[in-house]
C-alpha cells in the first residue's frame, strides 16, 4: 500500500556469464577470491530474481543518477503502475507519452519492466468520484504490515471501481474464445485498454519499432491491478475481479502470446480470505475446459508483505498451499517487501517503539532474511520497496523504506540521496542469491535459522544463518568442505575453517520487537552467509522440516481433506492426515477422498544409501481391512508412464496401528533422481473415519540399527 511515487516486479533468466565467473572461484575458495569474483559477476549482469519498486515511473520520471543507482544495486527489474485513468481520459483516446519515457528509461539501462495495469478511467467508472486512485494513494497513512485491522474500509471511488461493460465479450465476434485473426470488442473498454497497452509495449511492439530496440526489449510481464484484496485499490467483488483478470488475460495474450500475466500483488493482511475465495470462484467457472486451456487465466501470482521477516516464508508458503489445494502450480512473485526505519530521516527519529519500523541495521538484516525465506519457499522473484524513500505511504507518514534517502529535489522529504546499510545488504543478496536450489531449513534449539541452498552453476552450498531470539547464538553447521567463505550483511568476506567437521559461527542476538501486540522478534539478528564447495547434500538431511517444528512449512498438500499439524504428539509436532474427512466432489470417487502431504527432494548420489525413516500411528473406526488405508509413495520426477510411481506401502495393506510405529525404506534405487515423497490416507467414506499421524520424517544416510517396517494390526489384501 504505497504512493504512486513509490511502487511495483518479475522473472528468471539464465546468466551463463555469472556461472562462468563464479566457477573459477570454486577452484580456490579463499574468501578474497570468492568475493572478488562475485563483485565482478555482479558488475557483469543484474540478478534476474531481484527487483526494485519505483526506480522510475510515468508519474515521477527518474534522472540518470537515480537510474544508475538502481543498476549498481544488482536489481534486474523495475515495477511501476500504468494508471488507466491517466492514459485514457476520453473514450478511445490514449496518451502514452509518460509511460513511453519510463519504459525507455528501463530499456536504456537494461532493466526489465514489471508493469501494473491499474486504476479505472473515470470515463468507465462504476462509482461516482472525481478523485483518482493515484491522488488518493498519497493521502493514506497506513502501516503496511498491520497485524491489527484498525483501518476503516475505504469508500468506492472512480479509480478502484470495477470498469463498466466488463461483462461484455472480449472479442468482436461476441465470444471470449481467442483466435489468431480475431479483434478486440470495442464495447469492452478494459479489454481494449489492455490490448492497446500490451500491443504498444511488447517486444517488437509499436514503441520498440519506433525506438529501434533489439529483440526482447520491451514489456513482457503484467500485473492485473494492485492489491485487489484491499478495498482501497479494488472496491469491486471477487467475482468482478475474476472477470477483470479473465478479460485482461485474454486481451493481453491476444496482443502478445508470449507475455506473462499475473494476479495483482495480494496485500493479504486486510482480507486473508480473499485469495481462497478467488480460487473458489475460478473453480466454479462453468466453462472448465476453456479455463483449463487458458491456464486458468493467470501465469503467476504476486504477493506483498512487510516488516516481519518470517512473513516472507509464511505468505509464500500459504500462497503455494492454496494453489496446490486447487491442483495448481504457479510461479510466485514477491512484488513488494520492505521495512521502514525510525532512526534516519524522514522516519520518526529516536522513536525505538515505532510500530512496524526498524533501525537501519535491522532493515539491512530484514532484506537478507526475507529474501532467504522467500527463495527457500519457492518465490521466483523478490522486489524491494523501494530504491529511494519517495513519499512512502503519504507525505505525512514519514516512511523511510528506501535503500537511499531522497534526492534534494524530491517532492517529499528532500535530502542528500545518501545510501543506507540496506543498500549493501541488497547488493549482497544480488551477488549471492542467484540460481539457487532450496535444500533445507532447520531451527536448532529454536533460537536461530539455518537455510541452505545449492548453486549448481558454481557447485556451492549457500547457508544463511541468523539468531531469532534475544540472546547471542553459537551456530554449528555440518561442514561439506574444510574451509568456507563467511559473508556478513554488508558483503564483507572472511575465511573460516571447519573444526571437527563443523563450522562455528557467532550470531548476534535479535533486537527488534516492534510488532504491536506481540513479544516476537520481528526481525532476527545480523545474518551471515556461509559459502562452501559442496554437492546438493549439506547436512546429510534431505527432508525440510521433517519434525514439523515449523508447522507445515516445506510440505505441500493435495486431496479433498487438508492435512493438519498436531502439537500433542509424543516428541512435539506431527502431521495429521485424514482428520475431518471431506469427500472428493469428483463423481468418480463415489464419496471417497484422499488426504495427502508431499515434498520434492533430490537424492544426491554422494549419499551412498539414502534411507527414508518416519514414525506413524493409524487410528481407524473401520471394521474391515481394505476400505481405508495409508500409503507412502515415491514418484520419480525424471521418469514417465508406469515407472513413475512406486508404492513403498502397497495399497489396501495398512489398516490399524494402535501405537507409534517406526518405519524405514531404502531409497537407493532413486539416487541421483528428483523424487516426490508422498504420504497419503485414502478413506472410502465419512462413516468410519481413519486418521494417520506421522512424525520425524527423515531421508539421509543409512546407519546400523535402522529399522524396517514392523508387523501391524489388521493387514488386508
Amino acid at each position: 500500500m504505497r504512493s504512486p511515487i513509490t511502487r511495483l516486479v518479475l522473472t528468471l533468466l539464465a546468466l551463463a556469464a555469472f556461472g562462468a565467473v563464479l566457477s573459477q572461484a570454486a577452484e580456490h575458495l579463499a574468501a578474497q577470491d570468492l568475493a572478488a569474483a562475485e563483485t565482478e559477476a555482479q558488475a557483469m549482469a543484474p540478478n534476474p530474481a531481484l527487483g526494485l519498486c519505483f526506480v522510475t515511473s510515468a508519474e515521477d520520471h527518474a534522472g540518470t543518477e537515480r537510474l544508475d543507482r538502481a543498476v549498481a544495486s544488482g536489481a534486474a527489474w523495475n515495477r511501476f503502475p500504468f494508471y488507466w485513468q491517466n492514459i485514457e481520459t476520453s473514450p478511445g483516446q490514449y496518451s502514452f507519452s509518460a509511460q513511453d519515457r519510463a519504459v525507455a528509461d528501463d530499456v536504456s539501462k537494461g532493466l526489465q519492466t514489471l508493469a501494473i495495469l491499474l486504476g479505472t478511467s473515470p470515463v468507465y467508472a462504476t462509482a461516482a468520484s472525481t478523485q483518482g486512485l493515484a491522488a488518493q494513494d498519497e493521502q493514506v497513512v497506513l502501516w503496511p504490515s498491520g497485524r491489527t485491522r484498525a483501518f476503516p474500509e475505504m469508500t468506492a471511488h472512480s479509480a478502484n471501481s470495477a470498469p463498466a461493460h466488463l461483462d461484455r465479450p472480449v472479442f468482436s465476434d461476441g465470444s471470449d474464445t481467442p483466435g489468431p485473426s480475431k479483434t478486440i470488442n470495442a464495447d469492452n473498454p478494459w479489454a481494449r485498454y489492455v490490448y492497446e497497452t500490451v500491443s504498444r509495449y511488447k517486444p517488437g511492439g509499436a514503441l520498440a519499432r519506433a525506438r529501434g530496440w533489439s529483440a526482447g526489449q520491451g514489456v513482457s510481464h503484467w500485473e492485473i491491478w494492485n492489491e485487489p484484496d484491499w478495498s482501497f485499490f479494488w472496491s469491486g467483488s471477487v467475482d468482478q475481479y475474476y472477470r477483470l483478470l479473465k478479460v485482461g488475460y485474454l486481451a493481453a495474450k491476444q496482443a502478445d502470446p508470449n507475455c506473462t500475466v499475473m494476479i495483482g500483488g495480494l496485500a493479504t493482511y486486510f482480507n486473508p480470505g480473499w485469495f481462497p475465495e478467488l480460487l473458489q470462484v475460478m473453480s466454479a467457472d462453468p466453462n472448465q475446459g476453456e479455463r483449463a486451456a487458458r491456464n486458468h487465466y493467470f501465469d503467476a501470482v504476486a504477493i506483498h508483505f512487510y516488516s516481519r521477516s518470517a512473513d516472507s516464508l509464511d505468505h509464500t508458503s500459504r500462497a503455494r498451499a492454496l494453489l496446490s489445494a486447487h491442483g495448481l502450480t504457479k510461479p510466485i512473485w514477491v512484488t513488494e517487501s520492505g521495512v521502514p526505519v525510525w532512526d534516519d530521516y524522514p522516519g520518526p527519529e529516536n522513536d525505538p517503539a515505532s510500530p512496524y519500523r526498524a533501525t537501519r541495521q535491522e532493515q539491512a538484516a530484514y532484506i537478507i532474511q526475507s529474501a532467504a525465506f522467500a527463495y527457500h519457499s519457492g518465490a521466483d522473484v523478490v522486489f524491494h520497496f523501494q530504491l529511494h524513500d519517495d513519499c512512502g505511504n503519504g507525505p505525512e507518514a514519514r516512511d523511510a523504506y528506501g535503500l537511499y534517502r531522497n534526492e534534494p529535489g524530491a517532492a517529499c522529504y528532500p535530502s542528500d540521496a545518501a545510501s543506507r546499510p540496506a543498500l549493501a545488504a541488497f547488493r549482497t543478496v544480488a551477488a549471492q542469491f542467484r540460481g539457487l536450489e532450496p535444500l533445507w531449513r532447520i531451527t536448532p534449539n529454536g533460537d536461530h535459522e539455518q537455510i541452505a541452498f545449492y548453486r549448481a552453476a558454481t557447485g556451492h552450498r549457500i547457508t544463511v544463518l541468523w539468531a531469532t531470539q534475544g540472546h547471542d547464538v553459537q551456530a554449528s553447521v555440518a561442514a561439506a568442505s574444510s574451509t568456507a567463505a563467511l559473508i556478513d550483511v554488508a558483503g564483507n568476506a572472511s575465511t573460516v575453517t571447519a573444526q571437527g567437521g563443523r563450522y562455528l559461527v557467532s550470531l548476534p542476538r535479535a533486537t527488534n520487537r516492534n510488532l504491536p501486540g506481540s513479544t516476537e522478534y520481528m526481525i532476527g539478528g545480523a545474518p551471515y552467509i556461509l559459502i562452501e564447495t559442496a554437492g546438493r547434500v549439506t547436512s546429510q538431511e534431505l527432508v525440510a522440516n521433517g519434525t514439523f517444528a515449523s508447522g507445515a512449512d516445506g510440505w505441500l498438500s493435495m486431496g479433498s481433506t487438508p492435512p493438519l499439524i498436531a502439537t500433542d504428539c509424543p516428541k512435539g509436532n506431527c502431521l495429521v492426515l485424514g482428520s475431518g474427512f471431506i469427500p472428493d466432489p469428483n463423481p468418480d470417487m463415489a464419496g471417497a477422498g484422499n488426504s495427502t502431504a508431499f515434498q520434492d527432494l533430490y537424492l544426491d548420489p554422494v549419499v551412498a544409501r539414502p534411507t527414508l525413516r518416519f514414525q506413524y500411528r493409524i487410528q481407524s473406526a473401520e471394521t474391515a481391512a481394505g476400505n481405508d488405508w495409508f500409503e507412502v509413495i515415491v514418484v520419480d520426477r525424471n521418469a514417465s508412464g508406469d515407472d513413475k510411481a512406486t508404492y513403498l506401502i502397497p495399497v489396501r495393506t495398512l489398516y490399524k496401528s494402535s501405537s507409534w510405529t517406526p518405519a524405514s525404506f531404502d531409497l537407493s534405487a532413486w539416487r541421483g533422481r528428483d523424487i516426490r515423497l508422498m504420504f497419503n490416507v485414502y478413506q472410502s467414506s465419512a462413516e468410519r473415519p481413519t486418521e494417520v499421524r506421522i512424525a520425524n520424517v527423515s531421508v539421509n544416510e543409512w546407519a546400523l540399527g535402522s529399522t524396517v517396517i514392523l508387523p501391524l494390526v489388521g493387514v488386508g489384501s
